[in-house]
């Protein structure tokens, strides 16, 4: 008897043993957060058990103690174990404008998310080091750091203050159809390669379409291998704040793998380059306190070349210190699936220009789902934020799923101009509400 008890003891302590291990056992998950609210989400992070996570939108990936899964799906949270992994140390968070990003990496390493445009690597020393190589200024790998957002969804940004009723008919002055001809007027140039001739004659026309507007313009030119190359700058300046401006702009180059013959750059980046030149159109005539700034880059697909001389030539004049903030427009017309959505880019010194523009969406574009990150990467509001200046991209969130840019494929008919006009609606409401424009 005495024996069977000291069996029984040694069996019970080795199964409490066998649990407590189990539960003490670090393992990865990818949970499904979609159905949490931010503070929800926030006590989720802060759990027993909870040594790292990575917010992807509404995706997260948690590194823990193995009996975490065991509570969450007790609380209809859905949450499947990332194989092969028992922390988030040595992940790599991969950063690209561009589709094709998958084909690059399933080469190289294993992706071990992917949610929205961001995809989450841990690679090999050597593996890394090939990757590394590859890079160029479209494509950028970082060491992702302990407890890190990459982005934030619809669900679980935090609120801002809303945005004037006032700017409603700022908003709605937005025409679709008038964007709709300026964008294909840009399609129509057939390329605007940079160091093509006809990126002098789409920024001549672009010159003389913001005159038409109402503002004063003109080709601001930089020198890039041995060329004369454009910007076009057109100003509203200000009535009551003229010292103080704000920048809005896009880049109007384009490329393609036969540039010099076939790259109409319709999303990429026309569509930007349009809704400049709408938002200029809306705001003219309207004295603005503050002075307005309308800028089409040249150079963007070889390197930021346009953003970053512009931002050259106005530290040089004085007046880099006097710019409050950057809106960019890249991209902001492929949307094929419901709902209208965009991503708003920026770094931390952008979040009171990012507040502003997520409360123009809510107030002017309700159908627009707003996403938000501080990985800045990859085109000329980058120039900016380098130079300390609050800047945010605003982009379409389904970029990555693209497969038509850089191509001769980047034509009008793969354009979602309702996508387009949301996206509008709110710049030129955030754009009015800080340069002091009347809503009248």
């Amino acid at each position: 008897m005495r024996e069977y008890r000291v069996k029984r003891v040694m069996l019970l302590v080795a199964m409490v043993g066998a649990l407590v291990a189990g539960t003490c056992q670090a393992a990865v998950w990818s949970l499904d957060t979609s159905a949490l609210d931010l503070p929800g989400l926030e006590r989720l992070k802060r759990e027993p058990g909870v040594v790292d996570w990575m917010e992807l939108g509404d995706r997260l990936l948690v590194a823990g103690e193995a009996g975490l899964s065991l509570r969450w799906q007790e609380r209809g949270l859905a949450a499947s174990e990332v194989r092969g992994m028992s922390d988030l140390e040595g992940t790599v968070l991969v950063l690209s404008k561009h589709s094709g990003v998958e084909r690059i990496l399933a080469k190289r390493t294993r992706v071990i998310a992917h949610e929205g445009p961001f995809f989450v690597i841990r690679p090999s020393g050597p593996a890394l080091n090939r990757l590394l190589q590859e890079a160029d200024h479209q494509l950028r790998f970082v060491r992702a750091g302990r407890r890190t957002v990459v982005f934030r969804s619809p669900a679980h940004l935090a609120r801002v203050a809303p945005a004037s009723a006032a700017l409603a008919p700022i908003a709605g002055a937005i025409d679709k159809s008038r964007y709709t001809e300026t964008l294909r007027k840009l399609i129509a140039f057939k390329t605007r390669y940079t160091y093509s001739q006809a990126i002098q004659q789409a920024a001549a026309w672009a010159v003389d379409a913001f005159k038409a507007a109402g503002c004063e313009a003109k080709v601001v030119p930089y020198s890039s291998r041995g060329k004369q190359l454009p910007n076009v700058v057109a100003e509203l300046r200000g009535s009551a704040r003229p010292d103080e401006i704000y920048v809005v702009g896009a880049h109007l180059d384009s490329i393609s793998w036969d540039s010099q013959n076939s790259a109409p750059g319709a999303d990429d980046n026309a569509s930007g380059s349009a809704g400049v030149i709408e938002m200029a159109r809306v705001l003219a005539g309207r004295k603005p306190q503050a002075t307005i700034r309308f800028v089409l880059f040249s150079g963007e697909e070889q390197g930021l070349l346009g953003s970053i001389a512009l931002v050259n030539q106005m530290k040089s004049a004085g007046e880099l210190a006097k710019v409050k903030a950057m809106i960019n427009l890249d991209m902001i017309a492929f949307d094929p699936t419901a709902p209208l959505d965009v991503m708003l880019e920026g770094k931390v010194i952008s979040h009171a220009l990012s507040d502003r523009l997520q409360a123009a969406a809510g107030a002017f574009a309700p159908a627009l789902k707003v996403y938000r990150t501080d990985n800045a990467w990859g085109s000329d509001h980058v120039s900016f934020l380098d130079a300390g200046v609050p800047s945010t991209l605003t982009i379409e969130y389904e970029y990555d799923g693209n497969g038509n840019e850089h191509s001769p494929k980047d034509v009008f008919e793969i354009c979602n101009i309702d996508l387009a006009v949301a996206i509008l609606r709110m710049d030129v409401a955030a754009l009015a509400e800080l340069a002091g424009v009347a809503g009248k």
